[in-house]
């Protein structure tokens, strides 16, 4: 299994902090240098979003600030490095994870997971839980201690600091995020994504870990929720409204997912 972790070149501290942590496990991870939004003009911008109204944009009507097309851009780096090994999967790691005690289990290789499973969330941005929908029966992972993986029906399961992913997975999303309409996490774990078309998602019960208390380098400001109302009556926005409600009335079960603190 491939191990990434991202971090910008102007962040030294917290690569300092990340190979600290890192350095308890026995296994190596290779250090992918983030791409800065600092260094995007608006012709670059230009280039990566989709008109906002048409169907790659009309399921995320919202605007992304430059941190996130960078974001984006430095996931999508990790999975081209996927795509061009030999690995089977990558767990891929952003620089600002925590991690709890029984982490290395699941990091060391891809052994424990099933083969229909392409793309796992193994960690939140949040000590707290998130409540989410699931599938009815979950998969039993047998490791240090026992875990279970859900299939997430809904909402979004926030964060991309720590996940699994194949390189199935990873050259389909490639190929679907040519253009980038919404942050990578909600392309990677929104139930009204376009990947959720090819790949289901599946997240990791209790978590390896959450996000420690450093402070973005992506955004510090939420987003204004307030969807213009073009967007809101588009007839594919209606349509992802109505299918995800009848998830959520087929799929009744509620997971409180944590990650336990080291």
């Amino acid at each position: 299994m491939l191990r990434l972790f991202i971090n910008l070149d102007r962040a030294p501290k917290r690569l300092e902090l990340i190979e600290q942590r890192l350095s308890h496990f026995s296994c190596p991870f290779e250090r992918v240098a983030a791409i800065d939004g600092k260094s995007l003009n608006q012709s670059d911008i230009d280039l990566l979003k989709p008109h906002l109204f048409s169907l790659n944009k009309i399921w995320f009507p919202y605007q992304l600030i430059n941190n996130e097309y960078a974001c984006f851009l430095s996931h999508r780096k990790c999975w081209e490095k996927l795509v061009e090994s030999k690995e089977d999967y990558a767990v891929i790691l952003e620089d600002d994870v925590e991690f709890s005690p029984d982490a290395e289990a699941y990091l060391t290789n891809s052994d424990w997971i099933p083969s229909h499973v392409h793309i796992i969330q193994l960690a939140a941005p949040f000590a707290t839980p998130q409540t989410l929908y699931v599938k009815n029966k979950s998969i039993v992972i047998h490791k240090n201690n026992y875990a279970n993986l859900y299939e997430i029906v809904a909402p979004t399961a926030i964060g991309a600091i720590a996940y699994i992913i194949s390189r199935k997975a990873a050259t389909i999303a490639l190929e679907m995020s040519s253009q980038i309409a919404a942050p990578v996490d909600e392309f990677l774990f929104s139930p009204k994504s376009p990947l959720r078309k090819k790949f289901s998602f599946f997240k990791l019960s209790p978590g390896i870990g959450y996000q420690c208390g450093i402070t973005s380098t992506i955004s510090t400001h939420p987003r204004n929720g307030t969807k213009p109302l073009i967007a809101r009556l588009h007839p594919y926005s209606i349509f992802l409204k109505f299918k995800l409600i009848c998830k959520r009335l087929t799929h009744t079960q509620k997971v409180n997912f944590f990650s336990q603190r080291g």
